[in-house]
C-alpha cells in the first residue's frame, strides 16, 4: 500500500523532506528520506539519475529510438530501460570524495550540503565520451504538477486506472515530492501542503527530429489533464510546456484563486509600467487559449481537439478513463489493453 507506507515514513521519521520514485509497471517504489546535516559536513555525492554507467548511456539512444518506432510495444525496449533505471543506485559519490567508514550505508551528502545535485559537466571523469549523461543520450522532457496533499490517495487511484490501459511500458516513471505550505503567491505550494508529481518522459532526439510522438502519449496526456483539471494540479513554472500554461482545458490562473489576485496587486505596485510582463504570462493573466496548428500536440503547444493537431499516424480521441480530456492516439490503437 503505497499511501500507507509513505504516511508511516512521514509520521515516524524525523525527515526534513521525502521524495519517492514510483514505477507502476514494475509495481515498485523507492523512497528517499532527507535529513538536515551540519554545515561543515563534507559533500560527497551527486544524483546518479543523470550519471548512469557509460556503456549503458552509449547504447541508450538506439534503444529509445527503436522503442519509439514500436508503437504497439511488441518488443518491450522501454520495459528493459525503465527496469534498469529503477535498479541503478540513486547516488554516485563524487570522484575523490568516496565515503569513509563513518558514513552509514545508502547515505549521501550533496555537494553543497543543501541540495543533492547532478550535472553533465565533469562527466568525462567517469565516461569515455565528454558530457555523456541521460540528458544528452536521450530527450528528457520534464513535467511536474503539484496537487493538494489531501487528494493524493484519490489521485493515485485515478492514475492507476489510466495506467491500466497501457500496453507495455510507458516511457516515464512518477516521482513524488512532499512539500510544505508556502505564503509566496505563485509558489506551487501557495496556501496548501502539496505533493509535487513529476512525470517526465524519455524519448529519442532522432524521433523528435522526425516529428514522432512520445510513446504512449495518450496515457501521458490523459494523466496531465486529469492531474491539472480534476485535482487542481499547478504546473511547475520552470517545467511547463506551452500547453500547460495556455492550452489546458482549465485555466492556470484559476488554480491559484486568491493567491493570483494577490500577485497581480503586488505586480501593479512594483511594476506599474509592466516592464517585466512577458507575453506568455500575459496569456496566463487573460486566460488565453493555445495557438492551434497542424502537429501542435506533437510539439507540446496544445492538447488536441482535431486529428490534424496530432500529426502523422495519430488521431484525436477521448481519454480512456476521462473522456472529457482529448488525447492523441495511434490510428491503429482501437482497443483498450491492460498491463
Amino acid at each position: 500500500d503505497l499511501v500507507a507506507d509513505l504516511r508511516d515514513i512521514i509520521d515516524n521519521s524525523e525527515a526534513l523532506a521525502l521524495d519517492v520514485t514510483w514505477n507502476p509497471t514494475a509495481g515498485m517504489y523507492q523512497a528517499r528520506v532527507w535529513h538536515e546535516t551540519d554545515a561543515v559536513s563534507r559533500g560527497d555525492a551527486r544524483n546518479v539519475r543523470l550519471q548512469q554507467p557509460p556503456d549503458w548511456l552509449m547504447e541508450l539512444p538506439d534503444r529509445v529510438f527503436r522503442d519509439q518506432l514500436d508503437l504497439m510495444d511488441r518488443e518491450g525496449h522501454m520495459c528493459e530501460v525503465i527496469g534498469e533505471l529503477s535498479h541503478l543506485p540513486y547516488f554516485l559519490h563524487s570522484v575523490g570524495n568516496e565515503p569513509d567508514e563513518s558514513t552509514p550505508p545508502d547515505t549521501a551528502i550533496g555537494w553543497l550540503n543543501q541540495l543533492a545535485s547532478a550535472s553533465c559537466s565533469g562527466a568525462a571523469d567517469i565516461a569515455p565520451v565528454p558530457d555523456l549523461c541521460l540528458l544528452t543520450a536521450a530527450k528528457f522532457t520534464p513535467h511536474e504538477l503539484a496537487i493538494n496533499s489531501q487528494d493524493f490517495s484519490a489521485w493515485l487511484a485515478d492514475a492507476r486506472a489510466v495506467l491500466r490501459h497501457a500496453l507495455g511500458c510507458p516511457p516515464f516513471v512518477l516521482n513524488f515530492r512532499f512539500v510544505g505550505e508556502s505564503d509566496a503567491p505563485l509558489a506551487l505550494s501557495s496556501g496548501r501542503q502539496v505533493v509535487a508529481i513529476e512525470m517526465s518522459t524519455l524519448s529519442s532526439h532522432r524521433a523528435e527530429r522526425d516529428g514522432l510522438h512520445v510513446k504512449f502519449t495518450r496515457i501521458h496526456d490523459e494523466l496531465l489533464q486529469m492531474t491539472m483539471c480534476k485535482y487542481g494540479g499547478r504546473p511547475a513554472w520552470a517545467y511547463a510546456s506551452n500547453r500547460l500554461l495556455r492550452g489546458a482545458p482549465c485555466a492556470l490562473r484559476d488554480l491559484y484563486s486568491a493567491s493570483f489576485e494577490q500577485f497581480l496587486e503586488l505586480r501593479a505596485t512594483y511594476d506599474p509600467a509592466e516592464l517585466f510582463l512577458p507575453p506568455l504570462f500575459q496569456d496566463v493573466i487573460y486566460r488565453r487559449g493555445p495557438v492551434y496548428y497542424p502537429g501542435c500536440a506533437v510539439r507540446l503547444d496544445c492538447f488536441c481537439t482535431t486529428d490534424d493537431h496530432c500529426g502523422p499516424d495519430h488521431e484525436c480521441v477521448p481519454g480512456n478513463e476521462f473522456p472529457q480530456y482529448r488525447v492523441c492516439a495511434p490510428v491503429t490503437d482501437k482497443s483498450k489493453f491492460e498491463l
